[in-house]
């Protein structure tokens, strides 16, 4: 399965190092550059983990894309769903 992440906060973060931590590494993991700190660290920190160049390559190349950014900064969702 290859998991995508809108977002890169203490969300996403948390859900990267649990999903690391399972036996096997059963989940390749793509990010978006939301925030490009914790994404570079996260990529650096785990195999099979990439910073994507932006929201649309997240979707376009992912199974499945939970969006984790805060409710109340405001991102047009059509900029994702192109």
């Amino acid at each position: 399965m290859k998991l995508g992440f809108i977002g890169t906060g203490a969300l996403t973060s948390a859900i990267v190092i649990g999903l690391k931590s399972l036996d096997g590494d059963p989940v390749s993991v793509v990010l978006s550059p939301r925030n490009e700190e914790i994404a570079a660290k996260l990529a650096s920190r785990y195999p099979n983990t990439r910073v994507a160049a932006d929201n649309q390559e997240v979707l376009d190349d992912c199974d499945t894309v939970p969006s984790c950014w805060l409710s109340g900064r405001k991102m047009p969702i059509r900029c994702c769903l192109n």
